[in-house]
């Protein structure tokens, strides 16, 4: 069974029990999206170190969920048809494409 609202919700709410599982369950999603969305892209993520970038790639993503107390994350709609998990992975690889863009 995927996460859900609740578990967001506790997760944001500053249960460190839930933020554990949120994370837990988003980071092998956020990797995986972030390792193929740089292997995508090997012309822009060309000369870099792959473990390390998808590392702090994640980073970056985790990052970028939870500012503004969690904007991002919040905007998942389950309405919409995605999963949190498919939600998280489009937001990591739109993250990453943006980064290396710059």
């Amino acid at each position: 069974m995927g996460l859900g609202e609740q578990d967001i919700e506790l997760a944001i709410g500053g249960g460190a029990e839930a933020l554990d599982r949120l994370v837990a369950g988003l980071t092998p999603v956020i990797q995986s999206r972030v390792a193929r969305t740089l292997l995508r892209r090997r012309q822009q993520a060309a000369g870099r170190a792959i473990r390390q970038e998808v590392a702090d790639l994640c980073q970056e993503v985790f990052l970028s969920l939870f500012e503004n107390d969690a904007r991002t994350l919040r905007a998942w709609d389950p309405r919409r048809g995605l999963s949190v998990e498919n939600f998280v992975g489009v937001v990591a690889e739109r993250q990453v494409a943006s980064i290396l863009r710059c």
